[in-house]
């Protein structure tokens, strides 16, 4: 199992931050991505493996002007 958002989700084997992604997120994804407290940058979300009991946290990105 991993945590969303404090949300409890099932795990599998091979589950990327990607697959969550397209689960989870809006499309086009607009989020910051933050596993077990670290920060992932761009493209390394795509592919960051989930080990099981991740702590995973989606915040949206903001802009303006």
């Amino acid at each position: 199992m991993i945590v969303v958002n404090n949300e409890p989700l099932p795990w599998y084997e091979g589950m990327t931050v990607g697959d969550l992604l397209r689960a989870k997120a809006p499309s086009p994804p607009m989020v910051s991505v933050w596993v077990d407290g670290k920060l992932l940058a761009g493209k390394e979300a795509e592919t960051f493996p989930l080990p099981d009991g991740a702590n995973v946290r989606f915040f949206p990105v903001v802009g303006g002007g």
